[in-house]
């Protein structure tokens, strides 16, 4: 049975992320409960439990937290976010809503009707401890805080013409500096706390100074100087 799953991002960088244990995805679950059932605390108190309204705001609520969560918060129900875990599609990526839906539709199943029971028995015996909801949309839950790994990958899609370095000076950095690099700048992209925009801006400034780049010129999209610079390299090198 897999623990971990290799996911290839946008810049062909593969990231081996751990996949959420089924202990981890009860915590998860376990703080949404609360969550739900606080929130039906609070509606029960500000709105008549005789009134029409309120019955249909409680269904609202216990039916489509979890869907509604997942679509608009990237793959995330604030359970999910306070232990790290999130619902992607096999490429790494947020799911499409259909593959939500279809997630959401087989969660009565896997978590309603067997109070839970299929969905633990799925996760445990699965390749990729998915439940049923899971495995049917092509979706995992990974957990973002345990990454195992980071490579690079033969970027094959870039355009044949990018042929012009920023600076000749790319080919003195190595594989491990620009596997730090994309890291960096993945981790900047998922959170860009002021941690990591600390971590930029000096990964910026050293970039500029050993490829003899005026920073001045690049002030307003050091990201994307970065970005340029681990193109180049690897376009260089492959």
């Amino acid at each position: 049975m897999a623990t971990t799953t290799n996911i290839t991002t946008a810049h062909n960088i593969v990231i081996q992320y751990a996949l959420a244990s089924v202990f981890t995805r009860i915590g998860a679950f376990i703080i949404d409960l609360i969550i739900v059932l606080l929130l039906t605390m609070v509606f029960s108190y500000t709105i008549s439990v005789w009134e029409n309204f309120y019955w249909l705001v409680i269904v609202i609520l216990w039916s489509f937290y979890h869907l509604a969560f997942e679509i608009f918060n990237k793959g995330t129900s604030p359970g999910k976010k306070a232990l790290k875990l999130r619902v992607v599609n096999y490429n790494g990526m947020k799911p499409d809503v259909e593959s939500l839906v279809i997630r959401w539709i087989f969660r009565l199943l896997d978590i309603g009707f067997s109070f839970g029971m299929l969905a633990t028995y799925s996760i445990v015996t699965s390749e990729r401890k998915q439940r049923l909801g899971g495995y049917l949309s092509r979706t995992l839950v990974i957990n973002t805080g345990v990454v195992q790994q980071v490579s690079l990958k033969s970027l094959t899609s870039l355009p044949e013409n990018h042929t012009e370095k920023i600076s000749p000076k790319i080919s003195n950095f190595n594989d491990e500096d620009m596997l730090f690099v994309k890291s960096a700048l993945y981790r900047f992209k998922a959170k860009p706390t002021d941690a990591n925009h600390r971590i930029i801006d000096e990964l910026f400034e050293k970039i500029c100074q050993d490829l003899d780049l005026d920073a001045e010129n690049y002030q307003k999209n050091k990201v994307g100087l970065i970005d340029r610079v681990l193109t180049d390299y690897i376009l260089s090198t492959r």
